[in-house]
């Protein structure tokens, strides 16, 4: 992890008094973070609107915002999945990978049958330099969502990444099933025969 209305006119006379008030909150609306900042305001213990801001932030890039945000989110509700996960993502997006593993691994101790906090997992172990634990992580994750083409295409590339070919084909075969027009599996496809065919020679 991103609407407006039409007033009939036969309504304007009923809400012309609400002019003021409603024109405050369509500025509001407008700009979300002006929003959930303002909610924040009103209501500082309520997770939703700090959890909702974080999500803003992290949508338009300010990782550093973001990630203030879901800390603050987590100290208002520290068991929950997604707040965990989406700091980890914001972690991980500003290459501090050791405190994304740590995020995802709470994550996956809140909820071990998160699939996608498994890919996550995955990913940063590979990123680290760590092939075995990030296949584990890929594997976990394909048993608890074998139809997710991506998951497939990311543990085949860790295999491919350590001359598991074999292996590697099965996973991108597996990917371009669910999802034929897959555009990385499709590359990692081509990647890996022109590698077998080097190896073969």
């Amino acid at each position: 992890m991103r609407h407006g209305a039409v007033i009939p006119l036969a309504a304007a006379l009923v809400i012309i008094v609400f002019s003021s008030i409603t024109f405050s909150r369509n500025t509001l609306w407008r700009d979300s973070v002006p929003l959930w900042r303002d909610t924040i305001l009103k209501s500082p213990t309520k997770f939703r609107p700090r959890f909702n801001l974080a999500k803003e932030y992290e949508a338009r890039g300010d990782l550093d915002l973001a990630a203030e945000n879901y800390r603050a989110a987590i100290n208002l509700k520290p068991d929950d999945v997604a707040a965990h996960n989406n700091l980890g993502n914001a972690y991980l997006n500003q290459g501090r990978l050791r405190e994304a593993i740590e995020e995802f691994q709470t994550a996956v101790r809140l909820n071990p049958n998160a699939p996608l906090t498994h890919d996550n997992l995955g990913y940063v172990y590979f990123k680290l330099g760590q092939p075995d634990e990030a296949i584990q992580e890929y594997q976990t994750a394909i048993k608890l969502a074998p139809r997710v083409a991506e998951i497939h295409n990311n543990l085949g590339y860790v295999y491919f990444t350590k001359g598991r070919f074999d292996d590697a084909a099965g996973e991108y075969q597996t990917a371009l099933r669910l999802k034929p027009d897959f555009p990385e599996a499709l590359e990692n496809m081509k990647l890996l025969r022109q590698a077998m065919n080097r190896k073969s020679r």
